[in-house]
This record gives C-alpha cells, structure tokens and sequence, in this order.
C-alpha cells in the first residue's frame, strides 16, 4: 500500500488559499498538514475505488488573521494497483454534514463549506472524483477511527449505553 504522502505530498506549502463554492464562495488559507490515509486495493472489483485522504488545518480569508481555525479535508481517487476507470462518489461524510439532523446537532461538527469535482488532466487519476470538505474545528476525543477501534471500546457499560443513547436520539 502507497504511503499517503505519495497523494498528498504537502501541497499547501507556505499558505496557499483555496477557494470552494458550496453554500457559498469562500477562500480559506490552508496552514498546516494534520494526517493523511490511503485506501488502495489491489482489485478495483472487489471494492469501492481506492482513494486517499489527508487534513488539514486552515481559517477564513475572510475572518481576522487571529481568527477561529477549521479543518480541510480532501479525499480523491487514486488508482488501485490493478487498472482502474475515473468514477463518481459522493462521500457518505458530505451527505451526513448535509443532512438536516448533523445540521443542527451539538455532537458533529459544523459543515462550513465544501465542493465536489473531478481531476483534471494532472490529477492521479483524471476525471477521477475529488472532493473538498471545511468543518469547524472542534474540541474533544474521538470515540473511534473508520475501523471501530478507540476510546469507546474502552469506556464501562454503563458510559458506552450513554453514549449510544445520545447517538440514537440524534440519528434517528
């Protein structure tokens, strides 16, 4: 498996801005790298595409230079080790920050702005998907990473019943 930095070799180097056009057209200053994954299969078949993903941390343009910061994260298609085609996805995250519920809960962070696109002819895999999501940065742990595993699993019963109460009121 390729190593994240091969998609993200770090391509905001000294403060690019980035500009996206979902609710509206904003700019934001990218900063700094946080981490970045990869997902690559070796047959395109038996998976969704491969793709890679990386954050990052960035502000407004439009807010002081002291300003609150957020977080950018960018996920595209990359190839699977196998040929693959350019396809379309809508990441499963997007359509949840979207959702009327995520909207105005006080447990997920605030979608700030966001733009879905393709690659283009320099892009890992040109017309492949690209899409760009700004959330408010916000404080706390997560319960666990894309896998199931983290804190939540460490929790008693009786914290971890809370817990999934507060998530099926909010889900449901």
């Amino acid at each position: 498996m390729a190593h994240e930095n091969i998609w993200f070799p770090d391509p905001f180097q000294n403060c690019k801005i980035l500009s996206l056009n979902e609710p509206t057209p904003s700019n934001w200053e990218v900063s700094q790298k946080i981490n970045g994954h990869v997902e690559q299969w070796k047959d395109a078949t038996c998976r969704l595409s491969s793709l890679a993903s990386a954050k990052f941390v960035c502000r407004d343009t439009s807010e002081s230079p002291n300003g609150p910061t957020a977080i950018l994260r960018i996920v595209k298609q990359i190839p699977s080790t196998k040929a693959q085609e350019a396809t379309q996805f809508t990441l499963p995250e997007l359509m949840a920050y979207q959702s009327p519920k995520e909207r105005n809960s006080p447990n997920t962070p605030k979608l700030l702005a966001w733009q879905q696109g393709t690659q283009d002819a320099s892009g890992t895999i040109p017309g492949g998907f690209i899409t760009w999501i700004i959330f408010v940065d916000i404080e706390g742990i997560a319960l666990g990473d894309a896998n199931g595993a983290g804190i939540y699993w460490e929790q008693p019963p009786e914290t971890r019943a809370k817990i999934r109460e507060v998530f099926m009121k909010e889900y449901t």
